[in-house]
């Protein structure tokens, strides 16, 4: 029938599309929606351990409704560093943990 011909063409145009921005689209940075959850703050491919330790998280990292900007702390390798929500200091180093310092020096 008509419909499935028309059917058939708008699934056709959308893998042409898709095809297409496979060949020539940009390619996504590590961060494309600035998310601040920990999943994000690992490299892309993810390499096989993304923490050394399982992280704790002791509070949001948006504030929502509060109005003000919270930084995200993060180490010399990229990685998320639990703060304290009321002074921003660091809560968890990851230097104590990586087997080589992290390749970071201080």
């Amino acid at each position: 029938s008509i419909f499935a011909f028309i059917l058939g063409a708008a699934f056709l145009g959308n893998i042409l599309y898709i095809g297409y921005c496979w060949r020539n689209g940009a390619q996504a940075g590590e961060n494309p929606w600035g998310a601040k959850t920990p999943e994000w703050f690992t490299s892309s491919p993810a390499p096989r351990y993304n923490f050394p330790v399982q992280p704790e998280i002791v509070g949001s990292l948006y504030l929502y409704g509060e109005g003000t900007k919270v930084p995200v702390v993060t180490t010399a390798l990229g990685e998320l560093a639990a703060t304290s929500r009321a002074t921003q200091d660091p809560q968890f180093d990851w230097h104590d943990y990586a087997p080589d310092g992290g390749g970071v020096t201080s």
